[in-house]
């Protein structure tokens, strides 16, 4: 296990994040099956390659989570949506539209998702991160799983010291950026046909704001 601290009162900490070999390392490591607890903009996560079917078994054992739930993935940009899920056509005008929030899509698994990362389930939640460093790691390293770093039931983590109470040396790297931001989860929204979204889970987004987002792309 090993921790990497990365606190945003320090104006070198990206910079040496992203340039200084560590994201490198860490990319790496996933890749050849490596568990990461890492902030996200909302809460802390815990990640890992969400195509190794070895790492979704580890995930959901760590945590205590019924695999039926399912796992959701984070990108770092909305084109990298088609990684892993099929984006209909009309959700494009939407995200076009849509402002830097945590929102998590209900979409169609593309195939070679496997389907123990949904719950044996044809679709996938998936959203963008927000968080400087959660960004690099799917930048540089692709889709990566976004879980709450914490164990199945319990208050989900708004630091690594949190993260480490519930899941101790079992992950391999801790990121260390101090305390979540927003401190709540993402909200979870399914498009439907015609244009319409239901909320499956409200977080930080609310039913309002996406109201408004709807009608702002009607009218765009």
């Amino acid at each position: 296990m090993k921790e990497i601290v990365c606190l945003e009162d320090d104006p070198e900490c990206l910079t040496g994040f992203t340039e200084g070999g560590i994201l490198e390392e860490v990319v790496e490591h996933i890749k050849r099956g490596a568990l990461v607890v890492y902030p996200t903009e909302t809460l802390y996560g815990l990640g890992g390659d969400p195509f190794n079917k070895r790492v979704i078994d580890r995930v959901f054992s760590l945590k205590h989570r019924p695999k039926e739930m399912g796992l959701a993935v984070a990108t770092s940009s909305i084109d990298d949506f088609e990684l892993v899920a099929e984006v209909p056509e009309h959700l494009w005008d939407f995200i076009a539209n849509m402002e830097a929030v945590s929102i998590a899509f209900l979409l169609p698994r593309r195939a070679e998702v496997p389907k123990e990362l949904t719950g044996g389930r044809d679709t996938i939640v998936v959203r963008v991160v927000y968080h400087p460093l959660a960004i690099a790691l799917a930048d540089a390293g692709g889709p990566i799983i976004s879980t709450s770093a914490n164990l199945h039931g319990q208050e989900p983590p708004r630091t690594m010291e949190e993260a480490r109470e519930h899941l101790g040396d079992a992950v391999d790297y801790y990121i260390d950026y101090g305390e979540s931001p927003i401190q709540e989860p993402s909200t979870i929204i399914e498009p439907l046909p015609g244009g319409e979204f239901r909320i499956l889970r409200e977080g930080i987004v609310t039913s309002s704001w996406l109201d408004e987002m709807i009608a702002r792309t009607d009218n765009g």
